[in-house]
């Protein structure tokens, strides 16, 4: 698996975390066509011989699902915008996670860069089983935080550190993770 592939799966789901949603009745909206129109471009890009990819199918429905939701729902309502980020995490998690019982999101990256062959070896599914439950656990980690982060008002530096904090060092663990694991393989073959 090549990482820069993965991370150009994460593109959309990151960018809508780092806009703003809570800037009026129009921000979620805007954020949600912006993040849903990279998504659709990155997951078009990406198929390669692999197909689409789950992390991208995943992005185009939730963030339409996001402005359909905005559109819909009654301009002063503000739980939408306030719970979206952790609410886009769980959904993040929750592929994540589903991934592991059929062809994982990162083993459906791994096929970009690998021959026919391997694709089924047991070896290699073992290890992006694990590298996949790890991403899962540390966004819906991330997707805790930043629910808790919702409620909390006072202090900013409580809010900085569940909404940027946390989960920056989650997503380092997790690519920590994955470039260790990807090593060690790499040596003993």
């Amino acid at each position: 698996m090549r990482l820069p592939g993965l991370a150009l799966g994460l593109v959309p789901w990151a960018l809508f975390l780092v806009m703003p949603h809570r800037g009026g009745d129009q921000a979620l909206l805007f954020s949600s066509i912006l993040t849903g129109f990279v998504a659709l471009v990155l997951t078009h890009w990406t198929r390669g011989r692999a197909g689409i990819k789950w992390l991208g199918a995943a992005a185009v429905l939730t963030f339409v699902g996001f402005a359909a939701a905005s559109l819909l729902s009654v301009p002063s309502t503000t739980w939408l915008p306030e719970y979206a980020s952790g609410i886009a995490l769980f959904v993040l998690a929750v592929v994540m996670a589903t991934s592991t019982l059929g062809v994982t999101f990162t083993e459906q990256y791994a096929r970009e860069s690998l021959p026919k062959e391997y694709w089924g070896a047991p070896r290699l599914r073992s290890l992006n089983v694990r590298i996949s439950a790890t991403w899962a656990v540390c966004t819906f980690a991330a997707a805790l935080s930043t629910t808790v982060a919702a409620v909390v008002t006072d202090p900013f530096s409580k809010y900085f550190a569940l909404t940027w904090i946390v989960p920056v060092c989650l997503v380092l663990f997790a690519s920590r993770y994955t470039a260790t694991s990807l090593g060690a393989l790499t040596s003993r073959t």
